[in-house]
């Protein structure tokens, strides 16, 4: 609305895409989040991500279920997101679960061995995951290490995505 419609939002779109391939880059990649990728496909973006899955977005299923359904709605590209939940104490003072460690590890796995493989191979589509908040602490949707599950969803995402080494999460010391 503030740009005058989807046509100025993707003629400045385009702008973008240009200064960035003059800089010397192949392109721009412009990812948004929206409850409809259709309305982002509309104004010339290239993806839809989520930020959460909302309140039932601590439950694996459910992050499967967001994901497919975006899927389904045939518009802009979906890069899978997995979210560990909506709690929002800080905001709102509901408490809810949080996605536990096991289950950010599945929906990692689920993410790179049944989604990612459906998307065109080569391309950055097929490459491509989103990380749900890592320090929205007011919406409880946190990765960052906490009193929670310490460094627990950090070493998911190392288990899924890297060759998972032994290592030693440092921590700060009492006086730090």
């Amino acid at each position: 609305n503030d740009l005058g419609g989807p046509e100025n939002v993707r003629e400045g779109l385009q702008y973008l895409r240009d200064e960035v391939k003059k800089l010397g880059y192949d392109d721009l990649i412009v990812m948004g989040c929206h409850d409809d990728p259709g309305h982002l496909q509309q104004l010339g973006f290239d993806a839809h991500h989520a930020y959460h899955w909302g309140g039932e977005g601590y439950k694996l299923e459910h992050n499967k279920k967001s994901i497919q359904d975006n899927i389904a709605r045939n518009a802009a590209h979906v890069v899978p997101t997995v979210s560990v939940g909506f709690k929002n104490v800080g905001w709102g003072g509901n408490r809810r679960p949080n996605l536990s460690c096991q289950d950010m590890y599945n929906g990692l796995m689920y993410c790179i061995d049944e989604v990612l493989p459906t998307y065109e191979k080569g391309t950055w589509k097929s490459k491509l995951l989103h990380l749900s908040t890592w320090n929205e602490y007011g919406e409880g949707t946190y990765m960052m290490p906490s009193g929670l599950n310490g460094f627990g969803y950090l070493d998911a995402v190392r288990k899924a995505v890297c060759v998972d080494e032994p290592h030693e999460d440092i921590v700060p010391t009492p006086s730090q």
